[in-house]
Formats: C-alpha cells, sequence, structure tokens
C-alpha cells in the first residue's frame, strides 16, 4: 500500500500535536491498521532526527561542565546539575480554587517532576 510523503508528515505533526493512540491514527488517516500508522510516524520521526540532529542536538564538552553547574546553581538553587533532561507527572490532590491549573494531558491532577543530570 503506497501512502504519500504528505499524509505522513501530516499523520506525524497529528500524533505529536495530539499524542492519540496509533490505532486512532490509524483510523483518522484511512490506514489499515495501527502497525502501519506507527511505521509512517517512525518514518517521517526518524527522518527529521536524521537532518536535525547534529546541528540542534550536541553534549556538552568536559571542560564546559563545571561552569555550566554554577550557572544552573545560580538560576535553580540546585548545586552539581548541568541541566535537566526528563520529567514525569506526580499525581497531587489539586487546590480547589485552581484545580484546572494542575489538569495534565491524561487528564488528572499532577506535578511535573525534572530528574536532573549531576557532574560526576
Amino acid at each position: 500500500m503506497f501512502i504519500s510523503p504528505d499524509k505522513k508528515v501530516h499523520m506525524a505533526v497529528w500524533f505529536l500535536c495530539n499524542q492519540e493512540p496509533f490505532r486512532i491514527l490509524a483510523n483518522l488517516f484511512g490506514m489499515a491498521n495501527r502497525g502501519t500508522a506507527h511505521y509512517c510516524i517512525m518514518q517521517v520521526l526518524q527522518e527529521i532526527v536524521g537532518k536535525l540532529h547534529d546541528e540542534y542536538i550536541s553534549w556538552p564538552h568536559q571542560c564546559q561542565y563545571k561552569f555550566m553547574a554554577n550557572e544552573f546553581a545560580e538560576k535553580n538553587g540546585f548545586p552539581d546539575v548541568i541541566g535537566c533532561i526528563d520529567g514525569m507527572h506526580i499525581p497531587i490532590r489539586p487546590p480547589a480554587n485552581d484545580r484546572d491549573s494542575y489538569i495534565n494531558r491524561k487528564e488528572f491532577p499532577s506535578i511535573n517532576v525534572m530528574q536532573c543530570l549531576t557532574i560526576v
């Protein structure tokens, strides 16, 4: 089954914006199954990463670690950290007067907690 590059790009953009399951994407874009939708999206994302990786993703040199850690500590109060790399949602009981501000994309109240990359 031939799927046009335009359709693959549209599907990938939709996936990135809406984070819907592949089953729903397959139905929405007229695919035979969710595996086809997944394959098309991964093709687009791999192409983007392959072309942009070297320009936008880089690790600092070891000589930059201390400077970055000092700068991060001054701004955020965390010593020996050079940056945040991941996060997770911790379920909470939100304040009654501002519940909507704490609802995440999965529709439950949470606080986003970042994990940090530390100097070893």
